[in-house]
């Protein structure tokens, strides 16, 4: 989506077009943009019939073009970068396309760039912070862009409560940085805790949310001061949908990670077994952990 999707919803959330007027306009800036293959054979990187050859390759496929390029080693990945760079910046500006189609007009378009370009910087550092995150580094630069959009950023002070256990799962977090400890409270005492591990910069936690919207299974509790992104479930379930190919690593991450927690908890039962543990506490445990 890149620059041009955030003015379109720059300028939507001010009530100054209607989003039917913005989809309109980037349907009509996709069909002017130059094609990645006429780009890709202007600048001589690609001959013809190597065109043909990967058109071919790619009707029996659901990568785009410069997917199947790369992957049959047609192109580089620095030429693929500088195609993009240049259908990018020879693409009608979205603006443009609304003040020719009289939906907003130049005077009032001009009105809020300046303010547009300030928030435009602080998306696009926000991306350059995402790229970080584990769960998000084999994303793209529009896919970062546009999580940097329905992102929002947090500051927290040492010993901080981020998450209590029992409350609702409906956002997951990225860790941009800083520490937070993992907490489960305790039954022999109360308002007792149990430490469970920690987690540092670049990580994530909460994401299980995006599967089941159930109740928090402990407290995360912050060690250091803690700058972090939280993501909406709603909202990242709506990104899921647009982005299907950066989804795929996405959750492939978040069940990785699910599965590894579960064979974790799976030997924890196992040693309490063995040190007498009945069979009716075990599955208590479980139906906690899974409820």
């Amino acid at each position: 989506m890149g620059k041009d999707f955030f003015l379109g919803k720059y300028l939507i959330d001010r009530g100054l077009v209607m989003e039917e007027d913005v989809i309109d306009a980037l349907e009509i800036q996709r069909r002017e943009s130059p094609a990645f293959e006429k780009v890709s054979l202007d600048l001589e990187f690609l001959t013809m019939k190597q065109i043909f050859q990967l058109l071919t390759y790619q009707a029996d496929s659901d990568l785009t073009f410069a997917e199947v390029a790369l992957r049959k080693k047609y192109l580089t990945q620095e030429q693929v970068i500088r195609v993009n760079n240049i259908i990018i910046d020879t693409r009608p500006f979205l603006g443009k396309i609304l003040v020719s189609a009289n939906k907003i007009t130049k005077e009032k378009l001009n009105e809020v760039i300046s303010s547009f370009d300030q928030a435009t910087e602080k998306y696009l550092d926000l991306a350059e912070a995402l790229k970080r995150i584990k769960i998000f580094e084999l994303l793209d630069e529009n896919a970062l862009e546009s999580l940097a959009y329905i992102a929002l950023t947090e500051r927290y002070a040492t010993g901080e409560t981020v998450l209590r256990e029992g409350d609702e799962a409906d956002e997951f977090f990225c860790i941009v940085s800083g520490s937070l400890k993992i907490t489960k409270n305790t039954q022999d005492t109360e308002g007792g805790t149990c430490y469970m591990g920690s987690i540092q910069a670049q990580d994530v936690f909460g994401e299980s949310c995006i599967f089941d919207r159930g109740r928090r299974t402990a407290n995360v509790i912050t060690e250091t001061e803690t700058v972090l992104v939280k993501f909406n479930r709603t909202s990242f379930i709506n990104f899921l949908k647009y982005y299907p190919k950066s989804s795929i690593s996405i959750l492939i991450f978040i069940v990785q990670r699910l599965m590894g927690r579960l064979e974790r908890s799976d030997r924890e039962l196992a040693c309490e077994k063995k040190r007498g543990i009945s069979q009716s506490e075990i599955d208590a445990v479980l139906e906690e952990f899974f409820n």
